[in-house]
C-alpha cells in the first residue's frame, strides 16, 4: 500500500501521475509492437501489422482513459514536470521513429510508394491514430463522428476503414 502523501512526494500533480503512467504505457506498447511486427521484413506487411496492433489496441481498457486524460488534451502541460514531460515526448518520438523506419522499409524494398518524408507520414499516421482513439473514447465529445456513427460503427470497423484509406495512400504493391 502506497499513502496519498508518499504519492505526491514523487509526484507535483494528479496530471503528472497520469502523465508517468502514459509514458510507460507508450514504451511497453512500442515493445509489444516492436515484438508483433518481428518477422515481417517487408514495409507493407510491417505496416500492415502496425495498423492492425493499433486495431486491436481498442480491446485494452486501460487505453480508454488516456484520451480524457489533460496530457492527450494539451491544456495543462503547465502541470506536469518537466522530465515526466519529456519522457512522454520521448515515448512518442520513439513511436514516431519505429513507424518512420517501417515506411522507410517499405519505400526501399518497394512495397510502399509515397512522395512524402517518411517521418512525416509517421508523425501523421500516429497523430491520427491518436485522434481516433481520443475521438471514440472522449465521453462528452458532441462530434458528429462521436453522436451518430458509434450507434451502427464500432471502434474496429472505423478503425478498419481508417487503415484502408491510409493503405490506399502509400499504394502497397503486392
Amino acid at each position: 500500500d502506497v499513502s496519498v502523501g508518499a504519492l505526491y512526494l514523487h509526484f507535483k500533480t494528479k496530471e503528472d501521475i497520469l502523465a508517468n503512467l502514459t509514458a510507460r504505457f507508450i514504451v511497453s506498447n512500442i515493445e509489444l509492437i516492436t515484438e508483433f511486427i518481428s518477422g515481417t521484413t517487408e514495409g507493407a506487411a510491417r505496416l500492415q501489422k502496425l495498423l492492425e496492433y493499433f486495431r486491436q489496441m481498442n480491446a485494452d481498457p486501460i487505453l480508454a482513459i488516456f484520451p480524457t486524460m489533460p496530457l492527450c488534451t494539451f491544456n495543462k502541460f503547465n502541470t506536469i514536470d518537466s522530465a515526466t514531460l519529456d519522457a512522454v515526448l520521448g515515448a512518442f518520438d520513439k513511436l514516431i521513429s519505429l513507424t518512420e523506419a517501417i515506411f522507410a522499409a517499405g519505400r526501399d524494398d518497394g512495397t510502399l510508394q509515397f512522395d512524402d518524408n517518411p517521418k512525416i507520414l509517421a508523425e501523421t499516421l500516429i497523430r491520427s491514430v491518436m485522434a481516433l482513439f481520443q475521438e471514440y473514447y472522449t465521453p462528452d465529445s458532441d462530434l458528429f463522428f462521436r453522436l451518430n456513427s458509434h450507434r451502427i460503427y464500432n471502434f474496429s470497423d472505423i478503425f478498419s476503414v481508417f487503415s484502408a484509406v491510409f493503405l490506399k495512400g502509400v499504394l502497397i504493391r503486392k
